[in-house]
């Protein structure tokens, strides 16, 4: 089994654990990795099973929901910071059309929180402790993170993550 497979297996059983880890910003970069264990993040291949689909409904049913401005966020960069870049990126390997959400679904299925967290996910899901900056968010078709999955076209995406 290679780390990418056992990172996914970890991820598929674990996926609380996996979030909880990449929310935890006072844990120290070099230590989050450690924090779930050797198998924290899940590697490049494959959607976590714990994905769902999110509507985004709002509680009125008209299908909208109101996103942060991201510019206000934690982390948001107008252009990207120096470290690792990752351009337009995607979520699943091999498949460019599910791009990274910028947010994580909250208990009531809505958005929730926007940015720093989702974007320290993706770092670690390719085996980086930490994230420098985000920003460039733009609405797609399709996008994943660790407990969410959108496809209703207007899910709010990554221009650019930069891990450190």
């Amino acid at each position: 089994m290679t780390t990418g497979e056992a990172r996914d297996l970890f991820a598929q059983a674990y996926p609380a654990r996996f979030t909880e880890v990449a929310r935890n910003v006072a844990l120290p970069p070099s230590e989050c990795l450690q924090a779930a264990g050797s198998g924290i993040g899940i590697g490049a291949g494959s959607l976590s099973n714990s994905g769902t689909e999110d509507t985004g409904a709002s509680p009125n049913d008209s299908g909208a929901q109101a996103l942060p401005d991201f510019a206000s966020l934690d982390g948001f960069s107008e252009t990207p910071c120096p470290g690792n870049v990752s351009v337009d990126p995607i979520f699943v390997q091999g498949q460019p059309d599910i791009r990274v959400l910028a947010c994580f679904k909250g208990a009531d299925n809505r958005y929730s929180e926007c940015g720093k967290a989702p974007a320290r996910a993706y770092c670690l899901k390719f085996g980086l402790p930490d994230v420098a900056c985000f920003g460039d968010i733009k609405l797609v078709g399709k996008a994943a993170t660790v407990d969410a999955y959108c496809e209703t076209g207007e899910c709010p995406a990554f221009g650019f993550v930069v891990c450190k």
